[in-house]
This record gives structure tokens, sequence and C-alpha cells, in this order.
């Protein structure tokens, strides 16, 4: 284990233990507006998809979820609704596996 740095050198000391770097440590320090001001965005795009998801109460996959969007005035990749469906845990169960073939 290395020396440790005097205890006036709180971040380098911390990041020590953490097993993070330094640049490491300032870095997070730095991104922190940055991140939340993505999740506050993410969590808007998500009140849209939600909002086509529930539009006429039947379950719709990221592709409905997407032309939903679209005839709402928004665009919005389907990548992206994917990713923030899977974030935010909505599952759309539409297709599920046949029983008579199965036989």
């Amino acid at each position: 284990m290395p020396a440790l740095p005097p205890a006036g050198h709180r971040k380098r000391r911390g990041s020590l233990f953490a097993g993070v770097s330094r640049s490491g440590c300032y870095n997070r320090v730095r991104s922190e507006h940055a991140r939340k001001t993505r999740e506050q965005k993410d969590r808007e795009d998500f009140d849209w998809i939600l909002e086509a998801y529930r539009f006429r109460s039947y379950a719709k996959g990221a592709r409905g979820i997407h032309m939903r969007l679209l005839h709402m005035g928004v665009r919005m990749n389907v990548k992206k609704i994917r990713q923030l469906m899977r974030k935010y845990r909505l599952a759309c169960l539409i297709r599920k596996p046949n029983p008579h073939r199965r036989l």
C-alpha cells in the first residue's frame, strides 16, 4: 500500500482509499451538473414516452411509441426510447409464445 499523503490533502487521501485517480475524482465533481441536467432531460423524455404508451390504454412497443410520438409532434430516436424504457423499467408484453406451436 502506498504511503498516505498528509491529512490536509483530503481529495487525494480519499481517492486513494476508493481506488480512484485524483483526476477521476475531480472529473466526477466537475461533471455533476451535466449528470443532473441529463437525468432531468431523460425524465422529461420518459414522460412523453409514458403518455404515448398509455394512449388508448393498450400496450405498445418501442416502434409503436415512436409512431405515436411522431403524431404528437415529438421526434425521438427508437434507440433512445428503448434505453429509457429499460432505464425506468417500462416493459411491453405484447407478443407471447404461441402455446399451440409447442405441442
